[in-house]
């Protein structure tokens, strides 16, 4: 029996080994490198045989948009024949691979759209994506968790002392599941399938979701948490669970798999990204010059422009070095404005923006709160606009911004404000919610 006094500082400093063995490929591009086809078919059919199922075919991608494409084609072509494992042999492949390069590279929105979008909405959630979610995934899920999450659970579970068991889930799930959840799910999956189901709704109309935990970019998650606890606390398992385990995460692991969508005939797998670009403790996906991740592509590419993990369009990001102060004053979304702001200034300094805004420094001071400090400045334009309002009524006047920075993000702000003030702090405080007033002191019990 296992007790907290097992999980010894020696133990606990093997944690970021662990992180970084699951870890290892994803950021720098090793394994979108190192991928190979035949591996992960070998994870694909893995899979579908433990739970009884024929091997699917299996078609390659290289980035999550290209993956929903893919599948919603297949689907719109072949949505009602229950014969399509039969069916879709590979010269068949071949054909559709190369329909697929013509047509979705030029006419993507002229013929595929108008061709497919009525059977995407009738055939699709009838047949395959009925299939996946009352019969694949479920029994897939179903066999797995018996087989692998059960048995893994209640073997090593037993062992441990139940003091110790909750000491895990505080301590050792923080310190090694959570970086690995954030970087992984949350950064490399979470927010990209935000972006994909827009994409894709003004496309095509229809998101998948592909998500199995024995094969999917969270896999390395599971599979570092369990085997963390199996080797260094010394737990046995059965040989028939041990060697399941085994396989299952050694062929997840080798496959190269980013994910995949799953349907009874037909499995799209999708590599993983040739870089990712990270800031922060929190890993929010950021890249000032270029895509955030960067995906390859065989027929449509995947724009992924992160700004302190604020997806920003391709359209506003092509054009923020020639984006005219009048076009920037037009823009409604502070959160576009902010991210430009934080372009302008990586790339160019903080002399270009205030050459940009036309603006000059009014005001400076620095503010200490109780568990922080945090530096506001007030800028104003030299020039008056007639169009501008202040909050007095009058017209005419110059226009003003805070800049401050979001302490958990690090985002920089530059928030409109009255041009009357001179004081970075009383105008901090005029631009508080109108049921703070302006007695109380602009000052944060809590960095959070």
């Amino acid at each position: 029996m296992k007790t907290l006094k097992d999980f010894t500082p020696e133990i606990q400093a093997k944690i970021p080994s662990y992180q970084a063995k699951a870890l290892e490929g994803v950021m720098d591009g090793g394994r979108y490198r190192d991928f190979d086809i035949e591996k992960a078919k070998a994870a694909v059919y893995h899979n579908y045989e433990v739970c009884g199922y024929k091997r699917p075919l299996v078609l390659l991608v290289e980035n999550p948009l290209e993956q929903q494409v893919m599948f919603n084609y297949i689907c719109a072509l072949f949505g009602e024949n229950k014969e399509l494992g039969i069916q879709l042999n590979s010269q068949l492949v071949s054909q559709l691979v190369s329909q697929l390069e013509s047509q979705l590279g030029s006419q993507l929105e002229s013929q595929l759209h108008s061709q497919l979008e009525s059977q995407l909405n009738s055939q699709l959630d009838i047949q395959l994506d009925s299939q996946l979610d009352s019969q694949l995934r479920s029994q897939l899920n179903i066999q797995l968790e018996s087989q692998l999450n059960s048995q893994l659970h209640s073997q090593l579970d037993s062992q441990l002392n139940i003091q110790l068991d909750s000491q895990l889930d505080s301590q050792l799930h923080s310190q090694l599941v959570s970086q690995l959840v954030i970087q992984l799910e949350s950064q490399l999956n979470s927010q990209l399938h935000s972006q994909l189901d827009s994409q894709l709704h003004s496309q095509l109309g229809k998101y998948n979701y592909n998500y199995l935990f024995t094969l999917n970019v969270y896999s390395d998650c599971y599979y570092t948490w369990y085997n963390f606890i199996h080797e260094q606390f010394q737990l046995p398992l059965d040989d028939k669970t041990k060697n399941l385990f085994d396989i299952t995460f050694k062929l997840q692991r080798e496959s190269g798999v980013y994910s995949c969508i799953f349907s009874e005939a037909v499995a799209v797998v999708c590599k993983y990204p040739k870089k990712v670009y990270q800031v922060g403790e929190d890993y929010v996906l950021h890249n000032c010059n270029g895509n955030a991740a960067e995906w390859g592509h065989s027929f449509m590419p995947f724009d992924c422009y992160y700004v302190n993990g604020r997806n920003i369009s391709t359209e506003l990001f092509a054009k923020i070095d020639t984006i005219t102060f009048n076009e920037f004053l037009k823009l409604e979304n502070e959160e576009d404005k902010a991210a430009i702001i934080t372009v302008k200034k990586e790339r160019h300094g903080n002399s270009h923006v205030l050459s940009f805004l036309g603006a000059e420094l009014v005001d400076e001071q620095e503010i200490v709160h109780e568990t922080s400090k945090e530096v506001q400045r007030l800028y104003k334009t030299k020039k008056k606009f007639e169009w501008a309002n202040d909050s007095k009524g009058n017209s005419n006047v110059q226009l003003a911004w805070n800049e401050m920075q979001c302490p958990s993000t690090g985002q920089t702000y530059l928030i409109e404000t009255c041009p009357t003030f001179n004081n970075v702090v009383e105008s901090a405080k005029w631009l508080r919610p109108s049921f703070v007033p302006n007695s109380v002191p602009y000052h944060w019990q809590s960095a959070n």
